[in-house]
């Protein structure tokens, strides 16, 4: 660990306003883990989080040096005369630190993790993330950028996206988003390009808009003027999210209501995407021979994202069409294609957390795989309606299917396990169900992907339960035209059709998905937030809302 001597002086209080930012600085420090335990976050798997926070402000990447030197500076609490948006970075990088730890680290600290990063991240946002006082300069605006992403790698996609539209709100009063601009920086050493984060906070706005459908913040086209010598991963991410956004603009209506052709054009274009990177950058991971939270481990795990990013546009851009009967020539086309990135997604996230076991960050990735599994199992569960089996386009893949998403069950089963992670467990739960679901149906056709849907729902309202991280389905579901006894307050979705109870009062897909105790309605306070805040609704309306759009329900 550094000595005093060793650590880069951090900017103190320079303001009139000294005497009030330095009670500032006290409170925020009152915060800080003890000093034994910042010396354990220092020397255990920081890279991961220091080359992330590079990626996020700077177009050159810095990836080969200086990872030691950012946490070199970290090890040192701060004096009172800091800066309050100094400390209050330092404490998010903490709590990002905290997401990548294995359960044996964790377990080294003096207190639970659990307690140190809402601490932490509690101080710094109500103190200064949220203070418009405080956050007009580029290390404030650093901040905001670490909340947003500290929410989303927990899982809380709708709390970073309010913080990813705070920090958009603060940058253009900063004018980031004209050229040749000269923000005002806290420490003169900032090295954060302003335009390069204006560009990174308009792509990941739209990422979280797409995944809650929402109305993107920043419409148009991207421009940067350094893309041309940008790396080619920086170039791919710029043309996905231009693809992004003209995808939000089809959802805003119905798919299936436009022109195919609006489909075919975006289809046309991520084909276009794909084929402008190497061959050899979409050959699946390789991490069995990597060293964990290595930088290689690092740039791995980037090319995995990259292409996890890809699949699901290609998964979201065709899912209306996966159980459409509209007879158009395109659908048979984007069913599969639908599925094929589903399977490329399920592929990839066995591939992930058979090497990352213990982490509970990469939320997205978990997201990603909980719709691509309930995807195609629910194109299976349709494809057994075909009373003739020759003519199920999907029969010869259902045993490989099948394996596919149990592996991907083990997986969040085995992560949950070893962190502890009730959330995971859960969504492992719903592919669960939803296997027995696809098992059933091969010789009940009452078993519909109508019935399957409204009834995996109908356990979520029922039990209260999250969908997954980031969304609670409060669903208005009919059985033979009488209501159910659920909360109609969120009127999301609209089922209509006749579904028969079975002899025992359950529709038959209900009996299948009754595996969820009740013990379990309350949340485990880890490292996640409490789902029963309705500011947590998003991501499963915009999935639902997307296959239910089909006119198949």
């Amino acid at each position: 660990m550094p000595t005093p001597e060793s650590s880069i002086a951090t900017p103190g209080i320079s303001t009139s306003g000294d005497f009030e930012y330095m009670k500032l600085s006290q409170t925020l420090l009152a915060a800080f883990p003890s000093q034994n335990d910042i010396d354990i976050l220092c020397k255990s798997d920081y890279q991961a989080t220091y080359y992330f926070h590079k990626i996020m402000t700077n177009a050159d990447h810095g990836l080969d040096h200086e990872a030691y030197n950012f946490v070199d500076e970290l090890a040192q609490i701060p004096s009172p005369s800091t800066h309050p948006v100094m400390i209050a970075k330092r404490m998010l990088i903490f709590a990002s630190f905290l997401q990548y730890f294995p359960p044996h680290t964790v377990a080294e600290l003096s207190e639970p993790a659990s307690i140190v990063i809402k601490r932490l991240t509690d101080a710094a946002i109500q103190l200064v993330t949220t203070n418009d006082d405080l956050v007009d300069c580029m290390e404030g605006l650093e901040c905001i950028v670490l909340e947003a992403c500290f929410q989303a790698n927990a899982g809380n996609l709708r709390r970073s996206w309010y913080a990813l539209r705070r920090a958009m709100l603060t940058a253009q009063i900063m004018k980031l988003d004209k050229e040749n601009q000269s923000p005002r920086r806290i420490d003169p050493r900032t090295t954060v390009d302003p335009k390069f984060m204006w560009l990174r906070l308009v792509i990941i706005d739209r990422f979280l808009s797409l995944m809650l459908g929402l109305a993107e913040g920043n419409p148009g086209k991207l421009s940067y003027e350094n893309l041309s010598a940008a790396d080619p991963r920086t170039q791919l991410e710029f043309m996905q999210a231009e693809i992004i956004g003209h995808l939000i603009r089809r959802n805003a209506t119905d798919p299936l209501a436009q022109d195919v052709r609006t489909t075919q054009d975006l289809d046309a274009q991520l084909l276009r995407v794909a084929k402008s990177m190497p061959e050899e950058f979409w050959h699946p991971p390789n991490f069995s021979i990597l060293e964990m939270n290595s930088q290689d481990d690092f740039s791995e795990t980037r090319r995995l994202g990259y292409q996890l990013h890809h699949f699901n546009l290609v998964h979201l851009l065709h899912l209306p069409y996966l159980l459409s009967s509209n007879g158009h020539s395109y659908d048979k086309y984007a069913k599969f294609t639908c599925i094929n990135a589903s399977r490329e997604i399920l592929s990839r996230f066995v591939d992930f957390r058979n090497f990352h076991k213990f982490t509970t960050c990469c939320r997205t990735g978990d997201l990603f795989a909980l719709m691509a599994g309930i995807t195609i199992l629910i194109s299976h569960i349709d494809g057994h309606r075909n009373p003739n089996p020759t003519e199920n386009l999907l029969a010869h893949q259902r045993l490989s299917d099948r394996a596919i998403v149990e592996h991907v069950v083990a997986n969040m089963n085995e992560v949950a396990m070893n962190s502890d992670d009730k959330l995971l467990g859960r969504n492992a739960d719903i592919l669960k169900g939803l296997l027995k679901c696809e098992r059933a149906a091969v010789d009940d056709d009452s078993y519909t992907a109508s019935s399957a849907l409204c009834c995996l729902e109908q356990e979520f309202n029922a039990l209260q339960t999250p969908i997954s991280y980031f969304g609670m389905a409060k669903v208005p579901l009919h059985v033979d035209n009488i209501p159910l006894p659920v909360n109609t307050s969120n009127d999301v979705f609209s089922f209509a059709g006749p579904r028969q109870p079975s002899s025992n009062g359950l529709l038959p897909m209900q009996s299948q998905l009754s595996y969820l105790p009740a013990d379990q309605q309350t949340l485990h306070p880890s490292l996640t937030d409490t789902m029963q805040d309705p500011m947590f609704q998003g991501v499963d309306a915009m999935f639902f809302d997307g296959v239910t759009r089909a006119g198949w329900l």
